[in-house]
């Protein structure tokens, strides 16, 4: 879900790279990230476990991250990150204007909950939600976090 830009760079660090000859000075170093990755598996494990969706857009809606339910919910695949926009999962029928002054509010630190149609990416299937959205920093930018609850049965 997930997917960390560290380990991109991971190997690029002198020293911690698998080829390394220098891994040997660092042991402490390399004991931190280890259990920092360590942690970030533990916590994409509990993420993905959770009932509820949890998608990560930038400022302007771009999808940056994911669970395994938003992926179900939604009909989303990893390669939707950084191209789809939560406008192409909201239903045509809901105000175009709503949720840019959300967006607006939640950037400047105000927390949202409200009830929204989601809509199935590529389909005409919509879900109603509820919709609790949170300020947030993703790879040191500010984003918004929304945590989603399909209410169909309620």
């Amino acid at each position: 879900m997930m997917e960390n830009d560290w380990n991109i760079f991971r190997d690029k660090i002198v020293g911690l790279g698998e080829h390394s000859l220098h891994k040997s000075y660092y042991p402490e170093l390399q004991e931190k990230i280890d259990s920092l990755e360590t942690a970030q598996k533990n916590l994409e494990t509990i993420i993905n476990s959770i009932s509820d969706s949890i998608i990560i857009h930038d400022v302007n809606g771009v999808i940056l991250s994911l669970n395994d339910k938003a992926k179900q919910s939604f009909n989303l695949v990893d390669s939707d990150l950084g191209s789809s926009t939560v406008f192409e999962i909201s239903s045509p029928d809901q105000s175009s204007d709503f949720l840019p002054k959300v967006w607006g509010e939640v950037i400047n630190g105000t927390s949202q909950i409200f009830e929204w149609v989601g809509l199935k990416k590529g389909t005409d299937i919509e879900l109603p939600i509820q919709v609790s959205v949170s300020p947030t920093l993703w790879n040191v930018k500010p984003a918004v976090e929304a945590v989603i609850r399909d209410i169909t049965e309620r």
